[in-house]
């Protein structure tokens, strides 16, 4: 538009020009015009400089706020004869005369043109302001909106997992996990105070998720320890950073902390979307929290009872004390050797203590008999896993474990009790706790026979591999480390033997 133009901050100083005919920028950009044009008003309209030359101010803002100015200079008939254009050219060796060819294809605004092109420039630049505002606040609502799906997504990934209360270590371990991918968190960790009273299994745990320099979790640990305070904070660490330090509340009493720190963005400052991201995580790890802390509480009592249940049986034959119990330990054992989850050993284990609650409705005086039994007698003790399944079909709890009641005196040969199942049709949990029980009442002594020695017994095993038991499962089960095992053999002798004294 052959306009020269300068940007004017608000100070006045004069910070840059736009490209311009070359020829004619260093007669132009001499010290009056930038002096004139830095003395500009922003709320002014054209400015006559002198005679053919119209000085055009246009708001500068940024968010709304005014920057400076950009000055736009025009020029008319008879701007050649300004002096302090003429001023400027001498400066530089240009005479008046080769000033007046040089303007000469600029000199074409009137004082009406120079006024209407202001209103032009003047809403073209609110347009491009407006444009920019825009793209800023759509920017702006697209991050916000993106971040807000995180959050959604967030939530609704840790309530799919709010069922894992036997498992908390895993929901806390997936949140933080889960927290550091939707984030802008470059590490998360999260702690729990060092007392069983309010946090049972995962009592002084730490867990950790994302990069960080290696001090994470000393300091979630020491923040733990104190976690107090059941307000959010921001805190500046020499080794950490800037971090968010938010505590994980159950039924509002603080019973850890999680922190989030390393902001991966240009942005390093914590944000209420950072915070509100921060607290629906220890919201969730909180109702998690209780939810397990419940579940372990019914749990203690469900096996509490159990064993007292068994131990009750046991106790009717003093040759039989802690079998229930170290069935179930055995059981557990070599579930967790041959490769089940954790969960599925612990059902094998819970199938070990009440596998032979049958017995209570066998008499007294045939499970105690010394001596070998009668056929008679033999068939009252194989009535004991119909009974037991018997009694324990009606409780949903154990509905997984009937199974293992019912079917651990079944053979791998087909000639068990009482359906003479064979092979693999046997289920699973019933072929371990088999070999479980007839290791236990091989290495115990009866009223029939004294304890076969741990190599004999090893031997058994083997020798009915395949015949008795699982082949698979019986070379598993002769590699178990038996330490556990023996320590709960004499702990029961123990009591046994403080029971015949008293």
């Amino acid at each position: 538009m052959r306009l020269a133009c300068w940007v004017v901050d608000d100070t006045g100083a004069v910070r840059a020009s736009a490209p311009f005919d070359e020829a004619l920028e260093l007669v132009i950009g001499g010290d009056a015009m930038l002096d004139a044009v830095g003395s500009l008003d922003a709320t002014e309209h054209v400015v006559e400089l002198a005679t053919g030359v119209w000085a055009i101010p246009i708001p500068a803002r940024k968010r709304r706020v005014g920057t400076g100015v950009l000055a736009a200079v025009a020029f008319g008939p008879g701007a050649s004869e300004c002096s302090c254009l003429r001023a400027s050219a001498a400066s530089h060796g240009v005479s008046a005369s080769a000033l007046t060819q040089l303007m000469g294809d600029h000199e074409v605004l009137s004082a009406d043109a120079a006024e209407r092109l202001a209103v032009s420039l003047r809403t073209m630049q609110s347009d491009i302001e407006g444009g920019a505002e825009s793209s800023r606040a759509l920017f702006d609502v697209s991050r916000q909106l993106g971040e807000a799906y995180e959050e959604i997504n967030l939530l609704h990934t840790l309530t799919r997992s709010m069922n894992e209360v036997a498992n908390p270590g895993s929901f806390v371990q997936n949140a933080c996990d889960e927290l550091c991918a939707a984030s802008h968190f470059g590490w998360v960790a999260a702690a729990f105070v060092q007392d069983p009273k309010v946090m049972r299994s995962q009592a002084g745990a730490t867990f950790r998720s994302g990069q960080d320099n290696g001090q994470t979790i000393a300091e979630a640990v020491r923040l733990a320890s104190s976690a107090t305070d059941p307000e959010g904070r921001v805190e500046r660490h020499s080794t950490l950073g800037l971090v968010l330090v938010q505590p994980i509340l159950r039924n509002g009493v603080p019973i850890g902390v999680a922190l989030a720190g390393g902001k991966t963005v240009c942005d390093e400052e914590i944000n209420s979307i950072d915070i509100a991201m921060v607290e629906s995580t220890t919201r969730a790890i909180g109702v998690l929290a209780e939810n397990a802390f419940l579940y372990e509480d019914q749990q203690a009592m469900f096996i509490g009872t159990l064993g007292a249940l068994t131990g009750s049986i046991d106790a009717k034959d003093p040759y039989t004390r802690g079998h229930s119990e170290r069935v179930a330990h055995l059981g557990r054992q070599l579930a967790l050797a041959a490769g089940m989850t954790e969960p599925a050993a612990e059902r094998v284990h819970i199938g070990g203590l009440v596998h032979d609650i049958g017995k209570i409705g066998v008499p007294e005086s045939v499970l105690s008999k010394p001596g070998r039994l009668t056929d008679e007698e033999f068939d009252l003790i194989r009535l004991h896993p119909r009974i037991g399944y018997d009694i324990l079909r009606d409780i949903p709890l154990l509905e997984d474990v009937l199974p293992g009641v019912l079917y651990h005196h079944e053979r791998y040969d087909g000639r068990g009790y009482p359906a003479k199942l064979e092979g693999e049709s046997i289920p699973l949990i019933a072929r371990i706790l088999g070999i479980a029980d007839a290791f236990d009442a091989m290495s115990s002594t009866r009223t029939y026979r004294r304890a076969m020695p741990r190599p004999q017994v090893i031997g058994e095993v083997e020798k009915n591999a395949g015949v008795q038991f699982d082949p698979e499962l019986a070379k598993i089960f002769v590699t178990l480390d038996f330490t556990v095992y023996d320590q709960l053999v004499q702990q029961h002798q123990r009591l046994g033997e403080g029971s015949a004294a008293a």
